[in-house]
C-alpha cells in the first residue's frame, strides 16, 4: 500500500522572531539626530537670511591699482549701493550690485565681492581723463577711449582739449587726435593748448604759446611724437610733420 505524503508550507522551516522593544529603542537616537542636525540647519539657514547677525554693514570700496579713488567717484559709488545696507550678506544680488555701480559715469568696470560676515566689497577701476572736448555748452572729458562721461561747466586747464565734429569712441577723429595724445612725450603734451580735429586726417596741435603743428593723419605717429620736441626747438611757428622724413617749418 501506497502511503501519500502531505506537505505542509512552512514545514521545517523555523519561524521569523518578531521585532523586539529593544530593536525599536536603538532607532530612536538616529531619528533624534537627524532631527536636530535638520534643526540645526533650519536655525543657521534663518540667521543668515533673516535676522541682521550676517547683514550688509558697511561698503568696502578700493581701486584696482591701489591707488586713491577721486573723492567724488567714492560718493557716487556710495549713493548707488546705500540700498544695500542692512540687507542679509547671503541674498546681496553682485550682479545687480555691479550693475548699478557700472551705472555711475566715472566707473569702467567693477567686480562685487562678499566680505563675512558683514562687509560688501567693491573693487573699481575708474575711468581716466586725457583731454577733453566742448559740446552741448559743457566741458567733457575724455577716457584713453573717448568717451565723453562726464561734464562741468569750466575747463580742466591741465588737459587739452579736442575740437570735435562729433566727439565718441566710434568717432574717427576723435580716436586719431587722442592717439596723437596718448603719443606725446609728457613734456610736449603739457604744452598743448587745444587739438583740431575736423577729420581723422586734418590733426593740429595748437601749442600754449600758439605756435602751430600740423600733424597731418594717424600714419607714423610714434614717429611723429619721437621728432617733435627737437622740431620744436626750430625757430619758427608753424611745423608740418604730415610727412616726418620731410619736416617743414615756417
Amino acid at each position: 500500500m501506497t502511503t501519500a505524503t502531505r506537505r505542509y508550507a512552512g514545514v521545517g522551516r523555523a519561524p521569523e522572531p518578531a521585532p523586539t522593544r529593544g530593536y525599536r529603542r536603538r532607532r530612536w537616537p538616529w531619528v533624534l539626530s537627524i532631527g536636530l542636525v535638520l534643526a540645526l540647519l533650519a536655525g543657521g539657514a534663518y540667521v543668515f537670511w533673516k535676522t541682521p547677525m550676517f547683514a550688509v554693514r558697511g561698503i568696502s570700496i578700493s581701486s584696482s591699482d591701489g591707488k586713491p579713488l577721486p573723492g567724488a567717484l567714492t560718493a557716487a559709488v556710495k549713493t548707488a549701493t546705500k540700498g544695500q545696507i542692512g540687507t542679509p550678506l547671503v541674498s546681496v544680488d553682485l550682479g545687480a550690485v555691479q550693475a548699478d555701480v557700472a551705472a555711475v559715469p566715472q566707473v569702467k568696470s567693477v567686480t562685487a565681492a562678499r566680505e563675512w560676515p558683514n562687509i560688501l566689497s567693491l573693487t573699481i577701476t575708474a575711468r581716466v581723463a586725457v583731454a577733453v572736448t566742448n559740446a552741448n555748452g559743457a566741458w567733457w572729458s575724455l577716457d584713453a577711449d573717448g568717451l565723453p562721461y562726464v561734464s562741468s561747466k569750466t575747463r580742466p586747464a591741465s588737459l587739452p582739449a579736442i575740437e570735435l565734429a562729433t566727439p565718441g569712441p566710434h568717432d574717427p577723429a576723435t580716436r586719431a587726435a587722442l592717439d596723437v595724445v596718448k603719443a606725446l612725450p609728457k613734456p610736449v603734451r603739457a604744452m598743448v593748448s587745444r587739438i583740431r580735429a575736423p577729420s581723422a586726417y586734418q590733426v593740429t596741435l595748437v601749442l600754449n604759446d600758439d605756435r602751430t603743428v600740423i600733424w597731418g593723419d594717424g600714419s607714423n605717429t610714434a614717429q611723429k611724437a619721437q621728432i617733435l620736441p627737437v622740431v620744436l626747438e626750430q625757430p619758427g611757428t608753424v611745423f608740418d610733420l604730415t610727412d616726418p622724413t620731410m619736416v617743414t617749418v615756417k
